[in-house]
């Protein structure tokens, strides 16, 4: 089997968008009904900004796709901060939600907990990868180290992403 290369396995999986002939800038808010939302900046799953929707009347939020799965977060994007992604993710664990509305898993009834699980998930594993990096390891004996394996897939993405992106990105962003 021949794998595809990215733009043809990103464009299989989620679709080619058409080219943007202009952008407007966002509003902080907009209204849909009688709900109003506020826009929040999500940094460090993309360089882009990426935004989340906050209706506090009702306490939901739109998450996008900054909350990773649980331990399924093995690798990145190479231009992905994932240090920025966990706090990220402590911002809105801080907002008042009662549900998360998560492009993962969907609505999310009290998420504090479903968003706590991600933070010590990587949390945990940064403070592993920075430990074994002092220890003078390199990115690959860190990642046979915390058995971080690629996915059988990985290929498929011609180096879009990758469990190395991971590791260093813990050890070395802000």
């Amino acid at each position: 089997m021949v794998c595809p290369s990215s733009s043809n396995l990103q464009s299989t999986v989620w679709g080619q968008p058409e080219p943007v002939e202009s952008v407007s800038e966002m509003s902080n808010h907009f209204e849909i009904g009688e709900m109003t939302f506020e826009v929040v900046d999500l940094p460090g799953h993309c360089p882009d900004t990426m935004v989340g929707f906050y209706e506090k009347h009702r306490k939901w939020f739109f998450s996008a796709d900054c909350v990773p799965l649980p331990t399924k977060k093995k690798m990145a994007t190479n231009d992905e901060n994932v240090v920025q992604v966990i706090a990220t993710m402590k911002k809105i664990l801080d907002m008042d939600i009662e549900v998360l509305f998560d492009s993962h898993r969907g609505a999310i009834i009290e998420p504090a907990e479903h968003i706590r699980k991600r933070i010590d998930w990587l949390t945990e594993l940064q403070s592993k990868a920075r430990e074994l990096h002092e220890e003078g390891l390199s990115i690959d004996e860190i990642k046979e180290r915390l058995d971080l394996r690629e996915p059988w897939y990985l290929g498929a993405t011609n180096e879009r992403f990758g469990v190395s992106y991971l590791i260093r990105s813990l050890i070395y962003d802000t």
